[in-house]
């Protein structure tokens, strides 16, 4: 679910996608998107997939703070939430009383790639900078597509 969630946002740069290529994306990590852990994610309406953000998930009670995360997204988009409804500080609290290490390579690396493909103007792009500034007291990684980051030659 999280990878499909990234590469979809990624790859379609936009929250609603035409279905077909969505199908593409989630075929391609064995993700069927009539299932029902699909639909804890998106909306296929027609000719179109429509993404849903961490507000969204919370407000449809796929996602709670009192309920134990399922998925690497799951406790990205919860804490997100949080922060969107409260704040960061409330947001570490959750994470803290749910024994979640937002410092751990799963939880840190799915806050950054979703910083990185979530398009300016998202509304979880705001509440998810403020989170990120707060956990590792930095700056949030630049937004870029991944597939550009990987492109990128390294600085040896």
């Amino acid at each position: 679910m999280t990878r499909f969630y990234i590469l979809a946002q990624d790859g379609a740069g936009a929250a609603t996608i035409p279905f077909d290529e969505a199908n593409l994306f989630a075929r391609a990590i064995g993700l069927d998107l009539s299932s029902n852990e699909a639909k804890r994610i998106l909306v296929a309406k027609g000719d179109k997939v429509t993404l849903k953000s961490a507000r969204d998930r919370l407000a449809e009670n796929i996602i709670s703070p009192q309920r134990p995360a399922q998925t690497a997204l799951d406790q990205v988009h919860t804490a997100i939430a949080i922060t969107d409804r409260h704040n960061s500080a409330a947001a570490l609290e959750w994470l803290n009383m749910q024994h979640h290490n937002p410092k751990g390579t799963e939880f840190k690396g799915t806050m950054e790639a979703l910083i990185r493909v979530i398009k300016p103007g998202h509304e979880d792009l705001r509440p998810a900078t403020d989170l990120w500034r707060l956990l590792y007291k930095e700056a949030p990684p630049v937004q870029m597509a991944l597939l550009d980051a990987l492109a990128e030659p390294s600085a040896a």
